[in-house]
């Protein structure tokens, strides 16, 4: 009987190092050897997920807890949440002063986190570091209305 498999990634396919062993990678070719098919199933946005991942071969990935859903390297299930939404909740952040970044698909944007401040935070900055968005690509949010300006872009997730 063919299986698919789900597998996390943090303590999971990825240890305490930031690099996928070889005895995963090929515990990942024996399992589509034998005809099983393997998809990474991770919290993450997409955006926050590494490349290193890429390794694998895996089949598709469930992303952004359940918000994405990609097979072959398409989304075949996308959802998130809508701007008019977000710019009510981005509104309260910048009201209270409060921090937060968003995990878009393709996008990460920081709220009230200068760079210096990830950089100087241990999880946020190994977070950061391994994600497909560098730390310098972040977009900051300097303004509630500027999410307009990314209309395209979905949101799975806000941290």
């Amino acid at each position: 009987m063919k299986k698919i498999f789900f597998i996390d990634i943090d303590g999971t396919l990825l240890g305490k190092s930031d690099r996928l062993s070889d005895r995963t990678v090929l515990a990942v070719k024996k399992a589509h050897a034998a005809g099983h098919r393997v998809f990474i199933n991770t919290g993450r946005g997409k955006a926050c997920v590494p490349r290193e991942l890429e390794r694998l071969g895996a089949d598709g990935m469930v992303s952004g807890c359940g918000c994405t859903v990609t097979i072959g390297g398409h989304d075949v299930y996308s959802s998130g949440v809508g701007t008019d939404v977000l710019q009510n909740y981005i509104r309260g952040i910048f009201a209270r002063g409060e921090r937060c970044f968003l995990e878009g698909e393709k996008l990460l944007f920081r709220i009230n986190i200068p760079q210096k401040a990830v950089e100087n935070d241990p999880y946020l900055a190994k977070y950061c570091k391994l994600g497909r968005v560098k730390l310098d690509e972040w977009t900051d949010l300097l303004c509630p209305d500027e999410i307009f300006a990314y209309r395209g872009e979905k949101f799975p997730k806000i941290n």
